[in-house]
């Protein structure tokens, strides 16, 4: 019996999968809004979030998905600057999905979006489409400088 689940398994048909192909639809046919995604948000609708962040961003849903989950707001907000969100959607991300993520409302997560320059976002972006190699190589190198 497991084997024939196994072989059935599609991933074209996968809830990730399905996830990313609404996102499509809704971004080409023009609703896919900052409204909308805060009310996914709110839900809970995380891969949605992701999908919808790497769409507009341009990047793998699963590296958005990694960002979003990071529990680091600098990384959060890193995100939602390359996604070409604005300060509004940011606060209201963290006012309404803080907890969800991990990322307290206290108005860190902000300093950092104000923060961040046009250099860091390319930075990293950069560092995120180099690969997990390269990146586990300069953690490796940060380690060691201690």
């Amino acid at each position: 019996a497991a084997a024939e689940v196994a072989e059935s398994n599609d991933p074209e048909r996968s809830l990730d999968a399905l996830t990313g192909e609404l996102v499509a639809l809704l971004d080409s046919d023009g609703f896919l809004d900052d409204r909308l995604l805060l009310a996914a948000a709110a839900e809970g609708e995380i891969a949605f979030i992701a999908h919808a962040l790497a769409s507009r961003s341009g990047m793998d849903s699963a590296v958005a998905a990694d960002e979003l989950l990071s529990r680091d707001p600098a990384r959060l907000m890193a995100l939602l600057r390359m996604s070409g969100a604005d300060r509004d959607f940011a606060a209201a991300l963290i006012a309404g999905s803080g907890n969800l993520l991990a990322i307290d409302c206290d108005g860190r997560g902000l300093e950092h979006f104000d923060g961040l320059t046009a250099a860091d976002v390319d930075l990293t972006w950069a560092l995120l489409l180099a690969g997990d190699d390269y990146r586990t190589a300069l953690d490796r190198l940060e380690d060691h400088r201690g």
